[in-house]
């Protein structure tokens, strides 16, 4: 072969290697530029749960298989001034026990919440108020109770309940006076019984335990936190509930929280534990019969069903509502049989009598 044959051949050998190397670089140029793409989100993620008790989403994740507690608090007169931690309740219903008078059961989905902030005065446990608490799906703990009525009640609807008023132990109901204690706060004795968020959690972790085994869901369908609805039946900036010639609730809408304040006595109510205003989104006015035991002086709450009113964010609705069995919920329907929708926060239930449904004030 002659040099200048091979010189032509070494020529389109190279030639064929330079374009085919350029055509590879060119090819993996394409894939090592090419832009990867990054799932984000102009959001910070949040790293709390949906609270089934309130909808909104600040409950820890640790609190998601958490058993709420239902707590019975001391409603008399001469003991509001002293009430403690009802400002970190969940929902908070008030009916009566006898004589007039009513009683309130502050629920809390994480009672680690409270922290070290007392918990009072604590009272004791109804008849109805035993139904109310596992509605909730909630453990029931009340200081001393109606031996009559409510404790074989309890029995019968196969509750455990912890009775912080002794250290005793009696058939369905736990003693727990050891993670409860006095307070000297000027009172007569029966109103000095308190205990703390951090303490009732350990005790009642120790002894009748609070996991559940799957992810409570609750009664209540909340809206999203940012969409809040305004109930379509008129205006409502003050609510006055009347329970008997000694007892009402009433409360006062706060624009600027979107919230209803709790009044006593003409003053906005505080929670003694931490000087903050009692302040729910939702307000339930649940009429009903009201009935005395044989003995002429306990009271029942009949919770089966009746009708009333829905108040949230400056509006209100007409309601009906049913329960039933001690451990159903309840069931808040409107005119149309619809269940209906509530905003996101924390909720008073009041459960007065129907005879009252004319003295109820909404303006």
């Amino acid at each position: 072969m002659s040099k200048r044959i091979i010189s032509i051949c070494l020529a389109g050998l190279m030639a064929f290697g330079f374009f085919g190397c350029r055509k590879k670089d060119a090819v993996s140029s394409e894939v090592s530029i090419a832009p990867s793409i990054a799932v984000t989100s102009s959001e910070p993620q949040n790293p709390y749960e949906i609270n089934p008790l309130t909808g909104t989403q600040d409950m820890k994740k640790s609190a998601k298989l958490l058993k709420p507690v239902a707590i019975m608090i001391n409603n008399i007169e001469t003991a509001q001034g002293v009430q403690s931690s009802l400002s970190k309740a969940d929902i908070i219903y008030e009916t009566f026990v006898e004589g007039g008078i009513t009683r309130l059961m502050a629920v809390y989905k994480d009672i680690r919440t409270v922290g070290k902030n007392n918990i009072g005065s604590l009272r004791s446990g109804r008849y109805s108020y035993v139904d109310l608490a596992l509605g909730n799906g909630a453990q029931f703990v009340h200081a001393g109770l109606d031996e009559v009525y409510c404790k074989p009640h309890i029995g019968e609807v196969g509750a455990t309940t912890v009775d912080l008023n002794t250290t005793a132990t009696s058939g369905n109901v736990i003693g727990g006076n050891n993670y409860a204690f006095r307070v000297s706060n000027g009172l007569s004795y029966e109103h000095t019984l308190f205990t703390t968020g951090t303490g009732l959690y350990k005790g009642l972790k120790d002894t009748v335990g609070l996991k559940l085994k799957k992810p409570q869901e609750n009664w209540m369908k909340f809206v999203k936190e940012g969409q809040e609805i305004v109930p379509k039946g008129g205006k409502c900036q003050e609510l006055y509930v009347p329970f008997s010639g000694s007892y009402s609730a009433q409360f006062k809408f706060n624009s600027t929280t979107g919230t209803y304040d709790k009044y006593r006595f003409g003053a906005k109510q505080v929670d003694c534990s931490n000087n903050k205003t009692i302040s729910v989104s939702n307000i339930l006015v649940l009429y009903s019969t009201i009935s005395t035991f044989p003995d002429g002086k306990h009271v029942m709450t009949d919770l089966s069903s009746g009708s009333g009113y829905y108040v949230s964010n400056g509006g209100y609705s007409e309601i009906n509502w049913s329960k039933g069995q001690a451990q159903s919920s309840f069931k808040i329907t409107d005119s149309t049989g619809k269940e209906i929708d509530y905003n996101p926060g924390k909720t008073y239930v009041c459960l007065t009598n129907t005879t009252q449904k004319s003295a109820t004030t909404i303006s």
